[in-house]
């Protein structure tokens, strides 16, 4: 497998991850914009596999620099409006990251309200359908019908499958799986 982290944070899902494979996989692209929260991510990966590159930037619908509030909690996040920032961080659209690399061959976005933008960037990766999906579906209420709508309309030959995973609203998680 080759996994996109997406909102990798300071890297528990890279951590689940290796473990879960026992460190057999092709790579882990670890994307994280919070410097604060980057570093720890930096940190966790080089003590697991050189198998991880980490990402200093987010995902987007397009390539460029996009207004960010860094916080070094997983209330960092992107924003239309410069108001509300604090940063300008590098973002790319995932076509075009492995537009030279290998397919992701699953996608995990947690990136705090901004998987619309997101999945909108991966258009040609999802529509290749031989990507699964992970995405979290819980930042907005329109989130839990919008995302797996859009979902599913990037890739139509897949299943798509709603799962929850606390007491709270948080951790619910949206997997399209292609068949």
């Amino acid at each position: 497998e080759t996994l996109a982290d997406c909102g990798a944070f300071t890297g528990d899902t890279v951590l689940d991850f290796d473990r879960a494979t026992g460190g057999r996989y092709t790579r882990v692209y670890a994307f994280e914009p919070d410097q604060k929260s980057f570093g720890a991510l930096k940190k966790l990966a080089s003590g697991l596999n050189t198998k991880i590159s980490c990402i200093a930037a987010g995902v987007s619908e397009r390539s460029g620099k996009g207004w960010f509030t860094t916080t070094g909690s997983v209330a960092s996040r992107f924003s239309a409006s410069t108001s509300s920032c604090t940063d300008s961080v590098a973002q790319f659209s995932l076509d075009d990251f492995f537009s030279s690399r290998p397919l992701p061959t699953i996608i995990k976005l947690d990136v705090e309200g901004f998987e619309t933008e997101a999945l909108n960037g991966a258009k040609k990766i999802i529509g290749a359908g031989q990507t699964k999906l992970a995405v979290s579906v819980y930042h907005r209420p329109s989130d839990l019908w919008r995302l797996p709508i859009l979902m599913k309309s990037l890739n139509p030959r897949a299943r798509i499958y709603l799962r929850h995973y606390s007491t709270e609203i948080a951790d619910t998680v949206c997997y399209s799986v292609p068949f």
